[in-house]
């Protein structure tokens, strides 16, 4: 039978916990070590010491400060919990989840076991049992930080936008100042395209830490979007200032054309230092895709090009790993039987000869590849003063799904075209109206809107048969140069099959396929724009643009990069500098590494 405590050493105890809580560690340690003479085997003063001995990285303390109070209190519960964390510290996934399962099974309703079982779910690869378990601790302690913390960030990696959102929302109406809440709130709003809000916690975040390099990062790429470009190279030069090696600053610069400027002298010295970072992989086991990424980006400057195309497949393999985690991969045949269920669909005439939905001209779909030239396309149309650019809009495919709910597990339905064909004329024209909701209060007086999602190509039959009278540019840019390209973006969207060169090649060709399946169908609604013609002859190809738009010619669509317009897809850095033939075959130096592309 254990011995009661005193209430003085009782007292004592809650002390050392709550200098431990205010930031005083060493005075909550010295506390814990006095108790610890008085009485040995005081299970909570060996759990606080192995929980600060674990903060300071010191892990066979924190090991033997969890064993002494697992054998000081064998029903406990608390130091079985440390030495589950403890495991996870050294990438002990497995036993840990021994420790903490028996933590847990001791204190049901205690949540920092629940998050931390569902920290070593996330670490063997389980992220959907993690969620769950996470799901529960927030149940069980709507308050509990960690637990909001660590659910809205694999809801967010998960793609589960909705939940995360309210997550979030809750979350900071009680803890309003948390970095890691603003953070992941900030990389939700950026992922939806929001990029006012996405500024808006990011300057939140950096009047809160002013000396973060990441937040300095997402202000300067913020910048770029909108094109402040002045801004953004202060904010470069700030952070080269503080690590001339600063590998996203170096690739930022590089990609605006900058380099020279924000470095001068110091260029050749800076990239040269970069260079040995990449090259001797020091520290590498902790970088990110990001970091790999712009480390292609400098090596490839420098002319490394076997040191960038590593950097490159590093990058893509992270990247790879992490949607595999979360079941998400591409799937060949199931895209291969959505274009066969296309062209086998025996109501496409009557569909588009219909002309029921709405008459509205302004609907304008560019479509491609991504990296096949769209952004561009987007940007010089919209240039002209009666053209406005509507981004990356997911109107079409939620209209799609609104009339089509997309089952689980299926990566392209083709419901929708039965279900569009069976619809009454009053429900097209209502579908057709939600998706112009937003054109007469964001684009006032614009004859033409430009929706430049460049995978509305899978849905070009929907969009047709709904507004007869809108006009189709399909984007088209050598296979090769636009495979490399897709290779080298970390894209917001998960396209799953942009991390894989031969489910590049693949993708590419199933895109080409439908794309001559809608010309048959759709003949000169659809305008083909060669990008190696766009960069070679500017004015000629943009004229004809124009042209096909069926608007006057605006000597303004030779100037789109003077644009202040924000720009948020992976072609933000190019569409800020006049149209040049620079990119058209960068391809070629790295020709011996992209055999699936070649082929």
């Amino acid at each position: 039978m254990k011995k009661k405590l005193s209430p003085q050493i009782q007292k004592q105890i809650m002390d050392a916990f709550g200098l431990r809580d205010h930031g005083r560690f060493g005075e909550s340690r010295k506390l814990a070590e006095r108790i610890l003479q008085q009485v040995p085997r005081e299970p909570h003063c060996h759990y606080l010491l192995g929980s600060l001995a674990l903060q300071a990285g010191d892990l066979p303390g924190a090991e033997k400060s969890f064993r002494a109070g697992i054998d000081a209190d064998k029903k406990g519960h608390m130091n079985q919990g440390g030495m589950g964390l403890l495991l996870l510290r050294r990438n002990e996934a497995g036993e840990a989840l021994r420790w903490l399962k028996l933590a847990h099974q001791k204190a049901p309703k205690d949540p920092s076991h629940l998050c931390n079982l569902a920290l070593a779910n996330e670490l063997t690869g389980q992220p959907n049992r993690a969620i769950n378990l996470f799901r529960k601790a927030v149940t069980l302690a709507p308050n509990y930080l960690p637990a909001i913390y660590h659910l809205s960030r694999l809801l967010l990696n998960d793609g589960q936008y909705s939940e995360c959102s309210v997550l979030l929302t809750e979350g900071l109406k009680r803890f309003p100042a948390d970095e890691g809440l603003l953070s992941t709130a900030a990389n939700l709003q950026s992922t939806l395209g929001n990029l006012e809000e996405t500024e808006k916690l990011y300057r939140q975040l950096n009047t809160l830490a002013p000396n973060k390099v990441e937040v300095q990062r997402k202000l300067v790429a913020i910048a770029i979007q909108k094109g402040q470009l002045e801004e953004a190279e202060q904010g470069l030069s700030a952070l080269l200032k503080r690590n001339p090696h600063d590998l996203f600053a170096l690739a930022t610069a590089i990609r605006l054309k900058r380099a020279d400027s924000i470095l001068a002298e110091g260029l050749r010295a800076a990239i040269d230092g970069a260079l040995g970072l990449i090259e001797c992989g020091k520290g590498q086991k902790d970088w990110s895709e990001d970091e790999f990424y712009h480390a292609f980006v400098v090596a490839d400057f420098a002319d490394e090009t076997q040191v960038a195309f590593k950097a490159l497949e590093q990058a893509n393999k992270i990247r790879r790993e992490a949607l595999k985690k979360y079941g998400h991969s591409y799937d060949r045949r199931d895209q291969e039987r959505y274009v066969e269920a296309l062209k086998a669909f025996p109501g496409w005439r009557q569909l588009l000869n219909e002309a029921v939905g709405s008459q509205d001209e302004r609907p304008v779909f560019v479509v491609g590849m991504p990296r096949s030239g769209t952004t561009l396309v987007e940007q010089v149309v919209s240039a002209h003063a009666m053209v406005a650019g509507a981004g990356e809009r997911e109107a079409l495919k939620l209209a799609v799904h609104a009339i089509a709910p997309q089952p689980a597990g299926i990566q392209c339905s083709s419901n929708w075209m039965e279900n569009l064909l069976k619809a009454t004329p009053e429900k097209r024209q209502e579908i057709a109206a939600g998706y112009l909701t937003e054109y007469d209060k964001a684009f006032p007086g614009a004859l033409r809107v430009v929706d430049k999602m460049p995978h509305n190509f899978t849905y070009l039959g929907f969009a047709a048969a709904l507004f007869p009278n809108a006009r189709f540019i399909h984007c088209r840019r050598s296979k090769v140069a636009t495979g490399f390209s897709i290779f080298q973006q970390n894209f917001a969207s998960n396209y799953l099959f942009d991390t894989d060169l031969s489910d590049i090649a693949h993708a590419q060709n199933i895109q080409e396929e439908l794309m001559d399946f809608w010309k048959s169908l759709m003949g000169e609604r659809i305008y083909d724009v060669s990008y190696e013609s766009l960069v070679s002859n500017p004015e000629q190809e943009i004229r004809s643009l124009i042209n096909f738009l069926g608007v006057a010619w605006d000597d303004a669509c030779l100037k789109h990069h003077e644009q202040k317009n924000t720009v948020i897809t992976a072609s933000q850095h190019q569409v800020r500098q006049p149209i040049n033939i620079a990119s058209r075959d960068h391809f070629h130096r790295y020709a011996d590494f992209l055999g699936p592309l070649m082929n």
